[in-house]
């Protein structure tokens, strides 16, 4: 039986694996679910693995975070996918759109987008994907007890 006791290994078995799931299969809701969920809930492993951290750094940590636009989107998603109706959350809906036509920029295959209070639409493929990155680069630097 496989235990997850540290958040590097909560980042290699289930946030890894639920981005790389929703990255081959863009147009799937639940897929997209699963990642924006297992991404959000990282920081509480990150943050709870590390009770003694001095709180100047903490800070410094969670004011990195606020700086990283997709976390921040990414928590607004899991709030909202997590309540119904939406209460807190500023992302009020998940919906598909179908590029016009195919280009370099754009994917062939209907993206899911997530709709803001004001209108706005985000792409939950590249918010997926940008809130990876920010935590793939703190695994690579073995930074905020990811090693």
């Amino acid at each position: 039986m496989q235990t997850l006791t540290t958040p590097l290994q909560f980042f290699n078995e289930v946030v890894a694996p639920d981005v790389a799931a929703f990255e081959k299969d863009p147009h799937s809701v639940r897929l997209a679910i699963h990642a924006v969920a297992s991404l959000h809930h990282l920081r509480d492993w990150v943050f709870k693995a590390q009770p003694d951290i001095d709180k100047e750094e903490r800070k410094r940590q969670r004011e990195e975070l606020l700086q990283c636009d997709a976390i921040k989107e990414i928590r607004e998603l899991a709030s909202n996918a997590k309540h119904f109706p939406p209460d807190q959350a500023e992302l009020r809906r998940f919906f598909f759109s179908a590029p016009a036509a195919p280009s370099p920029l754009r994917p062939t295959w209907p993206e899911i987008f997530a709709e803001t209070v004001d209108g706005a639409d985000i792409s939950l493929r590249l918010v997926v994907r940008e809130a990876f990155e920010f935590w793939q680069g703190k695994v690579n630097k073995g930074e905020w007890g990811l090693k």
